[in-house]
């Protein structure tokens, strides 16, 4: 079933998790944690992750649960696995977003919050490894290598980005909000990554000068700020998630990606002379989509999107359709561009969900 054997994952993963820096930065003991993982019961469980491909944050709770709730019973909690995913979560969103975490904090829970991130993090990177099926492991958001990071001109900005979406957990964030609210944009931001980048590379392979960094990283980003919406905010999270997006950028001194992650709207069209690099973002966002009542994500042909959008729109009118038909024909103009440099719109036909 699988091209590597799980011993070659449970390595891998006794290796990373038995990290003396780590844990003894935690404070954790290292013959506990080893003796705990070495057991029956632990590794019957681990196997099962991949015997059942069941990558998720509840599953994950349970092996970490696993791990403390015998030797560490002063201070850990017990607290099944949707009341730890929950907890964990708003440990997370508080670090982008303090304001809109609704569970009190108590900082002697962090290093439990913190280990069990380091196992989710671990997890999340074999379930990349692997095609379970799912729509992240087909579309598995891989960041730029190093070979293409070293070309960039704006290197460090990138970087940046990177750093602070892995110190913030985001991808984290994400996978955890999906499971407490099933609201599926862990999806969507993979989608719409892969696609960005199998384009921006071809692009590039075109002499035509494009920024990857800036395409990845608005890529994996344009969406952030919906996690800091809160309260009766949430009623309206596709209009304020940019203000929110806006102000985690500019947290973070990252100005230029900003920019291509904030116009990310197929109405953002209208504004003259985008770069390429937004052009791009705009086209596969709008491409990347749930199918129609349900909560399962699909990449579509830019018409069968532009259909579904048209069904979606709030207040609809006669001239607002007419809006609307006008930016959407500036997408089927760049689609023709692509095709007519020889860039390859579509291609995961073979594998994309039918």
């Amino acid at each position: 079933m699988k091209k590597k054997s799980i011993f070659h994952y449970y390595s891998k993963f006794s290796k990373r998790i038995l990290s003396t820096r780590f844990l003894n930065k935690l404070g954790f003991d290292k013959n506990i944690i080893e003796n705990t993982i070495k057991h029956n019961d632990f590794v019957n469980e681990f196997g099962k992750i991949f015997y059942q491909e069941d990558f998720s944050c509840k599953k994950v709770a349970e092996i970490f649960i696993l791990i403390f709730q015998k030797e560490y019973k002063k201070d850990f909690p017990v607290w099944n696995t949707e009341e730890w995913i929950r907890y964990i979560y708003g440990y997370i969103l508080s670090k982008s977003f303090k304001e809109a975490v609704q569970v009190q904090l108590n900082p002697v829970l962090n290093r439990y919050c913190d280990f069990y991130l380091r196992l989710l993090k671990i997890f999340n990177e074999f379930e990349k490894d692997l095609n379970t099926g799912s729509f992240i492991s087909k579309y598995p958001l891989h960041f730029l290598t190093d070979t293409e990071k070293s070309e960039l001109e704006y290197s460090e900005e990138y970087l940046k980005f990177i750093t602070a979406f892995e110190e913030e957990f985001i991808y984290e964030l994400m996978k955890l909000n999906k499971e407490i609210t099933g609201f599926n944009t862990l999806d969507h931001i993979c989608g719409v990554h892969f696609l960005t980048l199998y384009i921006a590379r071809q692009i590039k392979s075109k002499n035509i000068s494009v920024d990857l960094g800036r395409v990845s990283g608005s890529a994996a980003g344009h969406d952030i700020g919906k996690f800091g919406c809160k309260g009766e905010e949430l009623k309206r999270v596709p209009y304020l998630h940019y203000y929110y997006t806006d102000q985690w950028f500019l947290k973070h001194g990252i100005h230029y990606i900003r920019n291509i992650a904030l116009n990310h709207s197929t109405w953002d069209l209208e504004l003259e002379n985008l770069p390429l690099e937004s052009l791009i973002l705009i086209y596969c966002d709008f491409r990347v989509k749930n199918k129609d009542g349900t909560s399962s994500m699909n990449i579509y042909s830019l018409k069968d999107s532009f259909d579904i959008i048209l069904n979606k729109l709030d207040n609809l009118d006669e001239a607002k359709e007419k809006r609307y038909k006008k930016v959407y024909s500036k997408l089927v103009d760049f689609e023709m561009f692509l095709k007519t440099s020889g860039i390859v719109v579509d291609p995961l036909e073979e594998t994309e969900p039918k």
